[in-house]
């Protein structure tokens, strides 16, 4: 029902023409809402719709949240995006290198997965996550080679790590 009512206020007046998304905690509450009512894509267009906002572009918890709305609604691309944008705001966050790791990970790109999970970890030396992800990444060729798999992929059984 709440999930319904999201749809229909956005239907009635559009995020890209919602002038009150200026302020990005409101921005991001309202997405918390659409992300709990599981509509990711409504969450990620809201949020994108706010950055058109010069206060909401350095906000680190707003682009966290987009990063996550982004990889919930499937477009691994722009989660990335998003995750760059969190991580050149905030180098400290641990999502933003997590979440690069993981997509990585899902798309087979095991060498860029390494990177980034050593770059959060020089952060963040105990995070269990990131050094869950360096694990795989480094097992990923011995699996490979055990299971008899040449496409290169490793499917992550992780989500994006929420904030």
């Amino acid at each position: 029902e709440a999930a319904r009512l999201l749809e229909v206020h956005a239907e009635r007046t559009p995020p890209e023409q919602d002038g009150r998304l200026d302020n990005a905690h409101a921005s991001v509450s309202l997405a918390n809402l659409m992300l709990r009512a599981a509509r990711p894509a409504l969450a990620a267009r809201t949020l994108t719709a706010s950055l058109r906002f010069a206060s909401c572009r350095k906000d680190a918890t707003l682009a966290r949240r987009l990063a996550l709305a982004r990889y919930r609604s499937g477009d691994l691309k722009a989660g990335d995006d998003a995750s760059l944008h969190l991580h050149r705001l905030d180098p400290k966050d641990r999502a933003a290198p997590y979440n690069l790791a993981l997509s990585a990970m899902q798309r087979g790109n095991i060498l860029e997965a390494r990177t980034w999970a050593r770059r959060g970890l020089a952060q963040h030396p105990r995070d269990a996550g990131l050094r869950r992800i360096l694990l795989q990444a480094w097992l990923h060729p011995v699996l490979r080679f055990f299971r008899g798999s040449t496409d290169g992929t490793t499917p992550a059984s992780d989500e994006p790590k929420r904030s």
